[in-house]
């Protein structure tokens, strides 16, 4: 019933972490072991794009003896924080599963579940739309890095975190970030100070662009982001056919374009 999973696998996020990077590029280079490690870590912090690819490398036998029971159990996990194929994978797998088989499915689950660090939950993550339509009411803009500003520099962050039931950020972990590192710190001490009403704490994702101007005129240097661009490792990951770099080189793209260039 299902079909070999590496497509999925490789499409299966819609962001990306210096981890998922490198987790990816081991697995593109049928460096299995490496990519089972980086996926197990990310696995650890809640990422469920992690579980999924490493779920479909238990079910394809990649790296490891195929094991169907280990693969549902991801994919369970993978559901509960918000997969949204995860969940109909772990179904069709445990239809064909004999008592032995679903025990240690269920064991398996358990184990990961035990070495979570963000658990997941009803009460823990909200759908995605819920999350994404939710607004601070308290937002600090992030104070734009000295050094940028000298060289016109321009860029983004792109962030996951956790709202405690107090309406506390917590929990932060960068997804993306162009240029790598520049604009991070900033990025991440102002969202410390975000504040959100009081309920149930949920997980979602923010993005914060960097840009400049100065009495209306237009500072941002163009010409050296789309020089650290062609530089970066980056460009030769999506020109050599990458899907997830790829679609990070799109975003970096359409980020360029909408600052004039």
């Amino acid at each position: 019933m299902l079909k070999k999973l590496t497509f999925l696998l490789l499409f299966s996020s819609g962001s990306l972490s210096a981890d998922w990077n490198q987790a990816l590029f081991a697995y593109e280079q049928q460096d299995y072991h490496g990519a089972k490690q980086h996926f197990t870590e990310l696995v650890k912090v809640g990422n469920p794009h992690a579980m999924f690819s490493l779920a479909a490398m238990h079910f394809n036998g990649e790296g490891t003896e195929a094991n169907p029971s280990q693969a549902a159990a991801l994919f369970t996990l993978a559901a509960a924080y918000g997969h949204a194929d995860a969940a109909t994978l772990s179904e069709q797998l445990r239809a064909n599963f004999e008592p032995d088989a679903e025990l240690a499915y269920q064991q398996q689950l358990q184990q990961w579940q035990q070495q979570l660090v963000i658990p997941a939950g009803p009460t823990e993550h909200r759908s995605p739309s819920a999350a994404q339509g939710l607004q601070p009411l308290k937002r600090i803009e992030p104070r734009y890095p000295v050094e940028a500003a000298k060289r016109g520099q321009a860029g983004y962050v792109r962030l996951h975190y956790r709202i405690d039931e107090q309406g506390k950020v917590n929990d932060i972990r960068v997804l993306d970030a162009y240029p790598e590192q520049l604009f991070v710190k900033a990025a991440v001490k102002a969202l410390e100070d975000w504040r959100y009403a009081a309920g149930q704490p949920m997980l979602t994702t923010t993005e914060l662009s960097f840009t400049l101007e100065i009495s209306g005129v237009d500072r941002l240097n163009i010409a050296n982001l789309k020089q650290l661009l062609f530089q970066s490792r980056l460009w030769d990951l999506a020109q050599a056919g990458s899907p997830e770099h790829q679609l990070m080189l799109s975003r970096v793209m359409r980020f360029i374009a909408s600052q004039g260039a």
